[in-house]
């Protein structure tokens, strides 16, 4: 953008011409070097708005204001990841993967979500921002007793325990939630299923029929600035998540017979969901909204009440590492 006080001379024109007119004056040169094609325009060139046209605004669809908006937020969010370090890449990237952020805006019309409680909403927050949870200071772990030093400040050491159960409890709950959301949708979904003839003491979470074979569903929500996780995750959206359902695969791949299709539904702990978890979750949501004779504030609710199970769990880690 311009300088400030650039942009405040030129508000003065606000009132008498198109604020879309405006656009060529306060995006920088090198913003206005592109074609109309790269936002997105299906207009003729005699209405290039940025390329200091004073016309009208294109006609249909098209919102030349948006357009501007997401190619500026685009360029800001590219400098930011290029000039960060890698954990706050990972962090940037996975806080921004689809669906990851559904807990932030819970809508009153949602009545299926329940809300976040202060204390879970502020920890998820600082952990988002990557702000510290409390000062460093020695501490012992709550749930597996151990000493650390630093105090644990950022719950990276909550977020990784294995011990006291709290992971297991956050497991089964993306689980039930899932299987209560299959079941309303009418998929008739199974919970636990021992699936494999050769391996009958092999379980999974949940089963139904999805495009025609049977999903096998594994759920798993793993942290994604773990030192294994950070490259991953510092790549792309959900980078991390993506990366850990092999995990999935190597422990069940060799077991599917016939037309049974492993899907690992793993999540990692800004609510960036993996690659093979969102054509089920599509599915799953589609399917609970045309339950219900509903649209798309029905397939939100679905997206939404998982997404905040998963960091609902995630902010009661954060918080016994803050106690």
């Amino acid at each position: 953008l311009r300088p400030p006080s650039r942009i405040a001379a030129i508000a003065f024109r606000a009132s008498t011409v198109a604020s879309a007119s405006l656009l060529p004056h306060l995006l920088r040169p090198a913003f206005l070097q592109r074609s109309p094609a790269e936002f997105g325009f299906a207009c003729p060139p005699a209405v290039e708005i940025f390329f200091g046209s004073l016309a009208s605004r294109p006609g249909g669809s098209v919102r030349p204001q948006r357009a501007a908006t997401q190619l500026v937020e685009t360029e800001l969010r590219a400098s930011l990841l290029s000039n960060s370090p890698v954990a706050s890449r990972a962090r940037i990237q996975s806080s921004s993967a689809p669906g990851s952020s559904l807990w932030l805006v819970p809508s009153p019309s949602l009545l299926g979500v329940a809300p976040l409680n202060s204390g879970v909403f502020r920890a998820l927050c600082r952990h988002r921002l990557g702000l510290p949870l409390r000062p460093s200071a020695p501490v012992v772990c709550t749930m597996c007793h151990d000493r650390l030093a630093d105090g644990d400040p950022h719950g990276e050491h909550a977020l990784r325990c294995m011990r006291g159960g709290a992971r297991t409890r956050l497991h089964h709950a993306v689980r039930d939630e899932l299987f209560v959301l299959a079941s309303a949708a009418l998929l008739r979904p199974v919970r636990e299923p021992a699936p494999f003839a050769s391996a009958p003491g092999a379980r999974l979470d949940v089963a139904f029929s999805f495009r025609g074979q049977t999903a096998l569903v594994d759920v798993a929500v793993t942290h994604a600035l773990c030192t294994a996780a950070i490259p991953f995750a510092a790549a792309l959206p959900g980078g991390w998540a993506t990366g850990y359902e092999q995990t999935k695969r190597d422990k069940y791949g060799h077991l599917l017979s016939g037309d049974q299709l492993l899907v690992p539904l793993v999540a990692d702990s800004f609510g960036a969901w993996g690659c093979s978890a969102q054509p089920l979750l599509v599915t799953v949501a589609r399917e609970f909204a045309r339950s219900r004779g509903g649209g798309a504030l029905e397939e939100l609710e679905a997206y939404t009440r998982l997404n905040t199970i998963v960091m609902r769990g995630v902010g009661g880690l954060l918080l016994s590492a803050s106690v």
